[in-house]
């Protein structure tokens, strides 16, 4: 059953699972977040170039993100850009972003 509505008899419930297995349905997130007006998504936005780094910290996020029925976005950044804080901004705006994780270390030199 997609969304446990009680208001539905067993019946009905036994159908839509019934077609849901037959058709191999398979929720898709975009449509979902624009049905309920919210984002499934959260942004890890990194700037140490270590691909180890990156991985174990993506690796770490998923494992909470994912029960949770949330995606991650990976987006690398320059921290001492001058534009910095505004492409964040942007990069949420755009994607409308549930949450945004930025790791360590990040290092702002222009104020």
């Amino acid at each position: 059953m997609i969304n446990r509505e009680p208001r539905v008899t067993q019946s009905t419930i036994e159908r839509v699972n019934t077609a849901i297995r037959e058709l191999r349905f398979s929720p898709n997130p975009q449509a979902r977040s624009l049905a309920l007006g919210r984002s499934f998504l959260v942004a890890l936005i990194y700037e140490n170039p270590s691909s180890t780094y990156v991985m174990n910290i993506q690796l770490g996020i998923l494992d909470i993100l994912r029960p949770a029925g949330m995606e991650l976005l990976v987006h690398p950044c320059q921290g001492d850009s001058a534009t910095f804080v505004k492409d964040v901004q942007t990069l949420i705006e755009r994607q409308r972003l549930a949450g945004v994780i930025l790791p360590p270390p990040y290092q702002r030199t222009n104020g």
